[in-house]
């Protein structure tokens, strides 16, 4: 038998014979997973702070483009503002994106937009009978609440636009307004078609766990049998540092896969969650969240001179990554300084792209972002733990 499994074996018998550790390595998600569904399950998006992600393409770039582009820009500057607004020259890709869940819609002008306006201007002052209205396309996703409540709000944006800039002066008849092209778009395969706290939670919860496997399992076992003088017996034998490495990755892998079935089967069957987190996207984000916690618990055992400053260590960090993460609820509008924690927190990113590759919420950063700030823990993790690690007891 390698001596890879036979480490592999040696970790979960241990769990089995644990029922302290079995109870908070495979019960407990599931325990909280149904307590927040069932304390919060009531929650609609309506409830939940909602930014707006929007594509915007200005096709016309004419004169009154160019003012209604100003207004929408001031709007997403303004502090706390529920807009964020992406430039796009090209439809094609921002289709391809909305498709994917990446924004709630897509709001165009159109060419010859700022000609039809105008026109219709003129057009009352010359005493036309016919009248050119210029058309605003709204592109939203069929079945999806958020991307039509996105819409609505947009609809509302340009009926005050046009009343500040024609209506109030009486250059334009209330007749005559701004009109609306609305094209609603399928969503991509998986996609859940109106916002569920069930779907919400279940990636948080998927997260936490994969926290507890790297800040907690990693940690504990590579720094507690190292200062009980364990790993020196052990290495004393054949067994070498990087077999006992491979055999507590093997278990800590197959203990996650288990955790991540079990989450999301309960989900499925007790919550009806609808989650399709086997297509590849999602799947990355989940290897990859895994990844890089696991980093970061390398991190604290590399950085640690003990077993016991690993575990306030680790304590330190494992509150803050779910709770200032955006595990369980948004944290967008929270106080400034919750937020600068936030955006150096790599669980802010994960579950962001694990959720919007999933269709249950959108991203509120960056996708670029969701994969390289985290990439950035990653190797920092690796390269730290690797050169600094010691597999002496530090006394």
């Amino acid at each position: 038998m390698k001596p890879e499994v036979r480490i592999f074996k040696m970790f979960l018998f241990r769990l089995l014979r644990d029922k302290f550790t079995f109870f908070w390595t495979l019960i407990f998600p599931m325990f909280l997973l149904g307590m927040l569904v069932l304390f919060f399950g009531d929650l609609t998006e309506g409830q939940i702070p909602f930014e707006a992600r929007i594509a915007l393409v200005d096709e016309d770039r004419g004169e009154i483009s160019e003012i209604m582009v100003d207004v929408l820009k001031d709007i997403q500057e303004e502090e706390g503002s529920w807009l964020e607004l992406e430039t796009y020259f090209d439809i094609e890709p921002a289709r391809e994106n909305l498709a994917g869940g990446r924004y709630h819609a897509i709001f165009i002008i159109p060419r010859g937009f700022s000609g039809d306006v105008m026109g219709n201007v003129g057009g009352q002052f010359m005493g036309q009978e016919e009248l050119p209205v210029g058309k605003i396309e709204i592109i939203s996703r069929e079945g999806v609440q958020s991307s039509a409540i996105a819409a609505t709000a947009m609809e509302q944006v340009v009926e005050a636009f046009q009343s500040e800039l024609f209506m109030e002066t009486g250059l334009m008849l209330p007749g005559d307004r701004v009109g609306f092209k609305t094209e609603i778009v399928q969503p991509d395969p998986g996609e859940t078609a109106t916002f569920n706290y069930v779907n919400y939670i279940v990636p948080g919860i998927i997260l936490m766990a994969f926290i507890m496997a790297g800040l907690d399992e990693l940690v504990t076992n590579l720094t507690s049998p190292r200062d009980k003088g364990i790993l020196r017996h052990f290495f004393a034998t054949p067994l070498k540092s990087r077999q006992y490495v491979w055999g507590l990755l093997f278990y800590i892998l197959l203990i996650s896969l288990f955790q991540l079935l079990i989450i999301y089967w309960f989900g499925r069957l007790v919550f009806s969650a609808q989650l399709n987190i086997l297509s590849p996207l999602p799947l990355f984000f989940t290897v990859y969240s895994l990844l890089v916690l696991l980093g970061v618990g390398l991190l604290i055992s590399a950085l640690a001179k003990n077993a016991d400053a690993a575990g306030t260590i680790g304590n330190i960090i494992f509150y803050p990554m779910m709770f200032l993460g955006g595990l369980y609820f948004p944290i967008e509008g929270m106080p400034f300084f919750i937020r600068i924690i936030s955006e150096v927190n790599p669980v802010t990113y994960l579950v962001n792209g694990l959720r919007d590759s999933l269709g249950v919420f959108p991203s509120s950063t960056s996708m670029e972002a969701n994969i390289i700030i985290p990439g950035l823990w990653l190797v920092v993790g690796l390269f730290v733990g690797i050169k600094r690690f010691k597999w002496d007891s530090a006394k």
